[in-house]
Order: C-alpha cells, then structure tokens, then sequence
C-alpha cells in the first residue's frame, strides 16, 4: 500500500495499515489494542496510555517470564516499570496479552 506496488499471492495479514496515520491523514485506527509480536509471539500489548510486557529472560543462568507495565504520557521511552504500582492495571492487560489469537506459553 505504501509504495502502490502490486503484490502477487500476497498472504493474508490481520494487521491495520498505518499509512495514514504516518502521512496524517488521519488519526483513527481500527483497533485500539496493538499487539508487538517476535517471531510470531506476543511480546508486549498497548492500548490507550499503557504498554504491557511480558517476555522470557534468562537471569542467572535462570530463565523465567519477566512482566512490565508502562505508562506512556509520562514515560514514552518505557524505562519506569510501573507493574507494583498498579496491579489492577497490570491484571487487566495480562489478560490481553492472554487473549491474542494464537498465543502459547
């Protein structure tokens, strides 16, 4: 859509086209929840002011699942985890997360 080239046996994608938003024509997207996915799985669910993230680290050795909540008007650079501070928050975009279409632990 970006370029205008046509595309042959062009996959069907479930995701929402930014150009207009980036050419700002307009601020409306379909969806408010925005999945980031890698490799295929969600990493992190946005919607309105908050950003939650949920990824398997290894610590030590240790690997386990680290979750992160941000709050974006006062930090857009995601560097405050905000996941003690508001865990009702937390447990309402855990569930999200939870929810994406294909997800697996």
């Amino acid at each position: 859509e970006w370029t205008g080239a046509k595309l042959t046996n062009q996959p069907v994608l479930d995701g929402e086209s930014v150009v207009g938003i980036l050419t700002e024509k307009t601020t409306q997207r379909k969806n408010d929840v925005l999945y980031y996915l890698n490799y295929g799985k969600p990493e992190a669910v946005r919607k309105g002011v908050w950003t939650f993230r949920s990824t398997k680290q290894t610590i030590q050795g240790i690997s386990q699942q680290v979750e992160e909540l941000y709050q974006l008007q006062q930090d857009p650079s995601e560097r405050e985890n905000r996941l003690e501070e508001f865990p009702e928050i937390a447990a309402q975009y855990r569930a999200l997360f939870n929810a994406f279409d294909g997800y697996q632990e």
